[in-house]
């Protein structure tokens, strides 16, 4: 079973605020008596519009074209929006105008990181701790890039680092969590995945994989538990009923297992996973028509296929 685990990195989804935004609704602003760092102000204002802030701090920058701070928060802006590349040549620009500001490399380096240039990303990364070695988000971003890259206890010692400076960061015990289980240290991992969900008990994503490390652990009631808190906060979660339908089978509920197989297959469509778990359901009913149905639509060179044709054998 320790093959069955795939784990699916989260990678920060960006919502394309700027063009859901109707600019016809944004009243021109009449800014001449005001200066720059008063227009900056502004622009800080809680409520305030992507496309509004985004609008003052061109002012700012009109204002005043040397001010590096000006530059990064448009910069977040753009990632914010999804405008990624733009926010990498604003970040730029911080960085031109303030040689040491640390938050301008980590977040260029994260984001050189999802345009493929890696080893732009590792240098802006690493630059950004030596300027500031205690940086969390440095840390939890290269922690990222070494997990991305299949670099396990790197991502591990990263992740650990940007802890020791911000003990309420979320995402670092999570992403902690999944170093440590391809690690295949799961006791770690259920207590990074824990300590997420306690932070944030809202968080499905968390309650989801801590599901998915009860999994490899074969604690099935406890995978059924933090399943059914993951359908409740994402009902379109289909996985779900996969690894649930998975534990009822161990569990000996067969007919709670047919029922969340069945509920996985008909939101993403038949796999070899839920076909095989299906076919020994419909095997330990003594069902042998119907088990060999499921078995034989395993297909070659999947998951579980082998293990199909030999419940296959049976029937010859």
């Amino acid at each position: 079973m320790k093959n069955i685990l795939l784990f699916a990195i989260l990678l920060f989804s960006l919502t394309n605020c700027a063009q859901n935004s109707n600019s016809n609704s944004v009243k021109p602003l009449d800014n001449k008596e005001l200066n720059a760092e008063e227009l900056f102000e502004s622009a800080q204002v809680e409520g305030i519009s992507i496309l509004e802030a985004n609008l003052l701090l061109e002012q700012c920058i009109d204002l005043d074209s040397t001010n590096a701070k000006y530059y990064y928060h448009q910069a977040m802006l753009f990632k914010e929006s999804g405008y990624e590349k733009t926010a990498i040549e604003y970040l730029g620009k911080a960085i031109k105008f303030d040689s040491l500001y640390t938050e301008a490399f980590a977040e260029r380096g994260y984001l050189l990181f999802y345009q493929n240039l890696t080893e732009g990303a590792m240098k802006d990364l690493n630059h950004a701790l030596v300027l500031d070695e205690n940086y969390y988000l440095a840390n939890y971003y290269l922690g990222m890039v070494f997990l991305e890259t299949e670099k396990y206890k790197s991502a591990v010692n990263s992740h650990s680092k940007a802890i020791e400076n911000d003990p309420t960061f979320t995402n670092a015990y999570l992403f902690r969590g999944i170093s440590y289980g391809f690690l295949e240290d799961y006791n770690s991992a259920i207590n990074d995945l824990k300590k997420a969900v306690d932070l944030e008990p809202d968080y499905s994503y968390a309650y989801f994989q801590l599901g998915v490390f009860y999994f490899e652990t074969e604690q099935y009631d406890l995978v059924i538990e933090s399943m059914a808190i993951v359908h409740k906060l994402s009902p379109d979660q289909a996985s779900v009923f996969y690894y649930s339908g998975v534990s009822y089978y161990y569990n000996d509920s067969i007919s709670k297992a047919i029922e969340n197989l069945n509920k996985f297959q008909s939101q993403v469509g038949s796999d070899n996973r839920s076909n095989y778990y299906l076919g020994r359901c419909y095997y330990d009913l003594k069902t042998y028509d119907k088990a060999a149905e499921y078995f034989k639509k395993c297909e070659e060179g999947g998951e579980f296929y082998d293990e199909a044709n030999e419940y296959i054998g049976n029937f010859d």
